[in-house]
């Protein structure tokens, strides 16, 4: 047992004092914070101006621009404004294009004149990779589309407005201390990523092991060891040191996961574990453009 210690101890300092431990103990976490929290704070509340090329009929248009400049829910929601272009697509492409590459307009949206049938509208900007802008642009052509296939059909605008109205779930997860609040969305999101890690865990460490066991072999070192340490502790006290090392930065990683999110200039909603945020409106709908 002692000289399995040993070994353990040996393979968790040499692991624990290289300068790849360190680095990556470091950069992981700043790469989780760059992918998930940054661009969520960068894209949460802002405000946004687009230009609308209306080819179909004013209802529509109205529809659409009412939906999406309507007052935002909370501080984290996009703020919209519409201004009207008259004129076709093919007429205002070009225009509307040069206006984009000189950062005078964000993008602008067209209604195509068979966005009835189609169930398609146009969205060009710089940058498309917004998920909370696409979805904003897909709610609103969906009810704007809608409302108009109602009306045609005689449903009034008032019982339009009556259906459009949105009703929310209060989720709430029950456990031993009582109830917290919880998501389907944040917790699906935070057992992919601890899924990941642990797969990089495994893959990194494992051939961390292999390659010790190598370098070891290739310096004779291990033959002198186990001439005096059995093969079974060797080796148990090789994974263990291993592993120890992997608890350690997992604990790091945590703890500076934790520390994140009790900054103020990144908030993170109660409700989303492990910088997992993922707001429960950005899922996939039916009619997607």
């Amino acid at each position: 047992m002692r000289e399995m210690l040993i070994v353990l101890q040996r393979d968790f300092l040499a692991h624990v004092n290289t300068r790849a431990f360190i680095i990556s103990t470091i950069l992981v976490p700043t790469l989780i914070a760059v992918m998930f929290i940054l661009p969520r704070a960068m894209d949460a509340g802002a405000a946004r101006t687009f230009v609308l090329v209306n080819e179909a009929s004013d209802h529509v248009a109205d529809t659409f621009v009412q939906a999406l400049t309507a007052e935002p829910r909370t501080a984290r929601d996009n703020r919209y404004a519409i201004k009207r272009e008259t004129g076709s697509f093919e007429t205002l492409r070009a225009p509307l294009n040069e206006r984009v590459l000189a950062n005078e307009i964000e993008g602008y949206v067209v209604i195509p004149t068979d966005v009835l049938s189609g169930q398609k509208i146009l969205f060009r900007a710089r940058s498309v990779s917004s998920p909370r802008v696409i979805f904003d642009l897909q709610l609103a052509a969906q009810r704007a589309v809608q409302s108009e296939k109602l009306r045609q059909s005689g449903v009034g605008s008032e019982l339009v407005q009556v259906l459009w109205e949105r009703v929310n779930v209060d989720s709430v997860r029950i456990t031993q201390q009582g109830e917290k609040p919880g998501s389907a969305v944040s917790g699906f999101m935070f057992a992919y990523l601890v899924a990941f890690l642990i797969y990089i865990l495994v893959v990194m460490y494992g051939a961390s092991i292999l390659r010790s066991v190598f370098e070891e072999k290739r310096n004779r070192i291990s033959e002198i060891v186990v001439s005096s340490v059995p093969a079974g502790r060797f080796l148990t006290g090789k994974i263990l040191g291993v592993g120890a090392a992997a608890v350690l930065q997992v604990v790091i990683w945590v703890a500076i996961v934790f520390a994140i999110m009790g900054l103020p200039v990144l908030p993170v909603p109660s409700d989303t574990a492990a910088l997992l945020s993922v707001d429960s409106r950005i899922a996939p709908a039916g009619g997607c453009f």
